[in-house]
């Protein structure tokens, strides 16, 4: 449903009911479509049930309403008591001065507006166009904590007070969200790709703005009623987080540099050897034959991988691949293999061509040069940000028409999403690939990491800024010789060890640091049912694997901007770089020591020696878990693990599908309920049937299941039938059953 208001020679102001909870503001001319929209980058199609209402000069859209008025370019916003009163930029003389100061006073506060970009270095350049200038203001209260703007900060969560440059730079920002959130439950969301700039209350405190030089009015209020509602409202516009093949949840290891076949080979069997699990080994540019090509004709560097088109089946099938290549010997011992790629690439042509553009600009899309190299056993691939991320130029002009400032954010985007759509299109299965750069809607194409920023504090507070967002799966290179570091990357989303540059292979770091690293990766595969189910609750529900304080505890002040902090899924906090830690309201029990502590309260924070930082559970965990292994597959397991700390009542949801396939976009996934229920007597554990199916599951699983818990001589029943169970360390462990045909109920008695 549409309100459109004429406002002169000028255009008009349109509003436009999306969703419940959403409603699009334009103001111009013409209402030609988005770049983002003609990409698919944002779905600003409207619901078929939004329950969209108009009274007078008021459009409601579920809770949310705007009410205009036209003459003043004024929008007020309603939302459940909450009010914001928001700006259009106007036209007459007076307005354009005030824009301009405005604008002008951004461009004074933040580097790099419209530099051209190399690299690290930035040298002025010019930039002209026709496109006039755009400004919204939005304005804010002291209850407004704003939350947003991508990879914008790493040192703090809330921007009040600062001012934002939503453009891509290398190793500043490579990831820019024009959105904000607030934390009365609304935010707003830009629709446009243009550098450009906001300011939340530095310049005035009781207003937010947006402005850029060049673009028209175009952004969606959103009204979620929590900062997850919001992020759940982003991603109904720019799509569901994607989740990766379930053996990227494991560990992914960057080989060095100048390794050669029999090099990457060794490692292969080392990992195996020093009892070191791990999923994915992945080349840097020595393989090709010419470094850094990033042209669409790049090849293997045959001095150093011997992989040559005979090795290769004609009909793609890479199971029959000629058995004597290296990506053959890395198959077998559970490998998959990803390659570094760099490019220059121009993808819009491709772009134009899924738009129903028929033109033909003689460049071939990206992905087509890639297929030879997955029939050869290719699962996956590093884009690094040289020189796409690193570099732009606001003289630059790509095949569709549009410059750099125009374009350059949104294509760190689609170059995600063109490598996601050619690797599905090509194989029927689910991509791998990670990039450093993204833009609006990142999540919904792929994995990304820090690059080349490493894997520090900054690392850690953009990873804990995205997931803000709705962005799951995000890592950073991880540095095994810095134990804080080690330890907080271990509980992303998929830990990454890079030794790209030296020797940062775990067997010559030293005896300590190999055998804790060891405990680390393996305590990680131990729990890669509880991170993947995460992962699925995070496409379904736009809930990040790490999840900053504020996101999952909005109402505990003390963590409103905590960067060295966070949940892990639902019950793991995890805290590195500080040696005092917040633990919310309930009980805690510290992983390393066993310690218990009542929540509610800082404590001061002792890391043991051999660990990096805090990794604590909350009371009422159920963390499902499986055995050791060397690999991850995905075929489903008939014997499971459950850890439970019980607290009162509490309940879980574990998520499971086929691992590989992307029918998990269709919703072929399957659900268990678990509960368990504590009082003084004892314990109540109840294992509902899986709800769901996918290919491959099991019709029944046994359950291994260990409560933490002081109890010198519990008994234990399962389906009301007495059982045998061991009292050691503090906890309880006994077996259950579990089917898809009915529940399994277990009692434990003090």
């Amino acid at each position: 449903m549409k309100m459109k208001y004429e406002i002169g020679d000028h255009g008009s102001i349109q509003l436009e009911a999306i969703a419940d909870g959403i409603i699009r503001v334009r103001m111009g001319k013409e209402f030609a479509q988005s770049i983002s929209e003609r990409y698919s980058i944002v779905d600003a199609s409207p619901d078929a049930d939004c329950s969209a209402q108009v009274n007078e000069n008021t459009l409601a859209a579920g809770s949310l309403s705007l009410t205009i008025d036209a003459a003043n370019h004024q929008i007020l916003m309603r939302a459940e008591g909450i009010t914001s009163a928001i700006t259009l930029m106007g036209w007459g003389e007076s307005a354009i001065q005030k824009w301009q100061e405005r604008g002008e006073w951004l461009k004074d506060r933040l580097e790099h507006w419209y530099d051209r970009q190399n690299c690290t270095k930035f040298e002025e350049r010019a930039f002209e166009s026709n496109v006039p200038p755009f400004g919204a203001s939005f304005s804010i209260t002291g209850e407004d904590r704003i939350y947003g703007f991508g990879e914008a900060a790493d040192e703090f969560l809330m921007f009040n007070g600062k001012s934002v440059l939503n453009r891509v730079l290398y190793q500043k920002n490579e990831l820019p969200i024009p959105m904000a959130m607030s934390s009365r439950g609304w935010g707003v969301f830009f629709n446009t790709a243009w550098w450009h700039g906001t300011d939340i209350g530095a310049r005035e405190q009781d207003q937010m703005y947006f402005y850029g030089d060049h673009g028209e009015i175009d952004f969606f209020v959103l009204y979620g009623g929590s900062l997850h509602g919001i992020t759940q409202k982003y991603t109904r516009l720019t799509g569901a987080p994607c989740l990766l093949p379930k053996w990227m949840y494991g560990l992914s290891y960057i080989a060095n540099y100048h390794a050669r076949n029999f090099d990457v080979l060794q490692d292969a069997r080392d990992f195996r050897r020093e009892d070191i699990p791990c999923d994915m080994i992945s080349l840097e540019p020595g393989w090709m034959q010419r470094e850094y090509d990033g042209s669409t004709s790049k090849d293997w560097n045959e001095q150093k991988f011997m992989v040559r088109d005979w090795m290769r089946t004609p009909d793609g099938d890479r199971e029959k691949n000629y058995p004597g290549t290296f990506i053959s010997v890395l198959r077998r011992y559970g490998f998959k293999l990803s390659v570094w790629l760099n490019c220059t690439h121009d993808f819009t042509p491709e772009e134009e061509r899924r738009a129903g553009n028929d033109t033909d600009f003689g460049i071939e899309p990206w992905f087509d040069h890639l297929k030879r190299f997955v029939d050869e056993g290719v699962d996956g691939f590093k884009v690094d940000p040289a020189h796409y991320t690193d570099s732009s130029d606001p003289q630059k002009v790509y095949a569709n028409g549009m410059s750099d400032p125009e374009i350059h954010n949104l294509l760190q985007t689609v170059l995600s999403k063109q490598m996601h759509l050619g690797f599905e299109e090509h194989t029927g299965r689910r991509p791998m690939h990670h990039f450093c750069g993204g833009f609006s809607g990142i999540q919904r194409w792929g994995a990304t990491t820090c690059g080349d920023s490493g894997g520090g504090k900054k690392s850690l507070g953009w990873i804990i800024n995205l997931g803000m967002h709705g962005h799951p799966n995000m890592s950073c290179d991880m540095d095994l010789h810095t134990k804080e570091r080690m330890h907080y990357a271990m509980f992303t989303a998929w830990p990454l060890l890079d030794s790209w540059a030296g020797f940062f292979q775990p067997w010559y770091a030293g005896d300590d640091i190999e055998e804790i690293f060891r405990e680390y990766v393996k305590l990680r595969y131990s729990i890669v049912p509880y991170s993947y189910s995460a992962a699925l609750e995070a496409h379904i529900d736009s809930i990040p694997l790490v999840r900053s304080m504020p996101l999952v505890y909005p109402e505990v002040s003390e963590t409103w901007d905590n960067v060295t902090q966070y949940m892990y899924g639902p019950s793991m906090l995890i805290s590195s770089f500080n040696d005092r830690i917040y633990l919310p309201e309930g009980k805690w029990l510290d992983m390393w020591t066993n310690e218990e502590y009542a929540g509610g309260r800082w404590i001061d924070y002792e890391v043991p020696a051999n660990r990096g930082g805090g990794f604590f559970l909350k009371g009422g965990a159920i963390v499902p878990k499986w055995g050791l292994r060397n690999y991850i597959t995905g075929a489903d397991e008939e014997h499971m693990e459950l850890l439970l700390y019980p607290e009162g009542e509490s309940c879980y949801t574990l998520y499971e599908d086929d691992g590989v396939t992307n029918n998990y976009q269709g919703g072929t996934i399957a659900s268990t309920l678990i509960e368990v229920s504590a009082d003084a007597a004892g314990i109540k554990i109840s294992i509902h049937p899986r709800q769901g199916n996918f290919d491959g599951m099991k019709s029944a699983r046994d359950w291994k299941i260990t409560v933490i818990c002081q109890a010198a001589h519990p008994s234990v029943s399962v389906n009301g039938i007495e059982t045998t169970c061991i009292t050691r360390d503090g906890k309880v462990i006994f077996h259950m059953p579990g089917a898809n045909d009915g529940a399994s109920t277990a009692n434990l008695l003090y």
